[in-house]
């Protein structure tokens, strides 16, 4: 085959090293592939001057220590993934072969301590085509809904690029993974960013979240309409008068409109939480409600 070549940007990347000394003789940004290797060839040919190969020597052998250390954490964290992946997948090459649309995982034991590992599962390309991510009755915390919110679409740019950004998810279940206030004020964040675009079905019960989490979820979904979420579940959450009257203010704003189950038993409102809750339905701000277990 022909010969490796490497693309304009990283040659730029090299050049900006390569040939600093204060500005005076560095190629211009522009610089194409083989203009420079042809500058590269002027400098080897002055015997009377070649400091700018000891430079990209250095440079070179910079750039080999830094491949160095970046190859010895990607191995600790593929070991990672290879050890989640016995909870996770069937195995990792099954995975990365098959592409699921479904990850179930609920009662596996994932924690706080996987949640690095399972954000590169879920960033990877692999993951790209879920619809459905099934990870309840596992003790995540806030650490396991930081990892799910940073890998939708809410990433940065060039992750994007790269991998799917969760955006296909419909389906998501973390009922009893220990969110608390700060898991749920993660993925609240997410979802008013436009993170999750396709979900449908959001379980969040028996997650100690109280009205904080609530407000936060409602604070979420008032900054960006979910329009597919058809199902909400936060049972058993010690969701009190505050947070439902917060829920169903953000009803009030038409960003509910397509919730057809909600499921809020379980929880400690009283009078005010149950007479929002009235008002939003006899008003119309859950036009398609057909289930309400209270």
């Amino acid at each position: 085959g022909g010969a490796w070549r490497s693309t304009p940007q990283e040659w730029r990347f090299a050049s900006e090293f390569a040939w600093d000394d204060g500005g005076t003789t560095s190629p211009p940004l522009d610089t194409q592939p083989d203009d420079l290797i042809e500058l590269i060839g002027s400098y080897s040919s002055d015997v009377l001057e070649p400091s700018h190969l000891g430079r990209l020597a250095r440079t070179s052998t910079c750039m080999r220590r830094l491949l160095a250390e970046l190859l010895e954490t990607l191995r600790a964290d593929r070991k990672a993934a290879l050890l989640l992946s016995r909870k996770v997948a069937p195995s990792l090459a099954d995975f990365l072969r098959e592409r699921p649309t479904a990850i179930f995982a609920s009662g596996k034991n994932i924690t706080e301590a996987d949640a690095p590992t399972l954000g590169h599962w879920l960033r990877s390309e692999a993951s790209s085509q879920l619809e459905l991510l099934n990870l309840s009755d596992n003790p995540l915390g806030s650490a396991g809904a930081d990892a799910i919110a940073a890998a939708t679409t809410t990433g940065s740019q060039r992750r994007l690029k790269r991998a799917g950004g969760l955006k296909h998810l419909r389906s998501l279940f973390l009922s009893g993974t220990e969110l608390g206030v700060d898991g749920m004020r993660h993925l609240a964040a997410c979802i008013g960013d436009g993170g999750l675009p396709s979900l449908e079905w959001l379980f969040l019960g028996n997650n100690a979240v109280g009205d904080d989490g609530a407000k936060a979820l409602a604070e979420g979904l008032a900054e960006k309409e979910a329009p597919a979420l058809k199902t909400l579940h936060l049972a058993d959450n010690g969701i009190r008068d505050a947070g439902i009257v917060a829920l169903m203010a953000t009803a009030a704003e038409g960003k509910l409109a397509s919730i057809e189950e909600l499921v809020l038993e379980k929880n400690r409102f009283g009078d005010a939480g149950a007479d929002a809750l009235t008002a939003s339905i006899s008003k119309g701000s859950l036009p398609k409600l057909k289930y309400l277990k209270r």
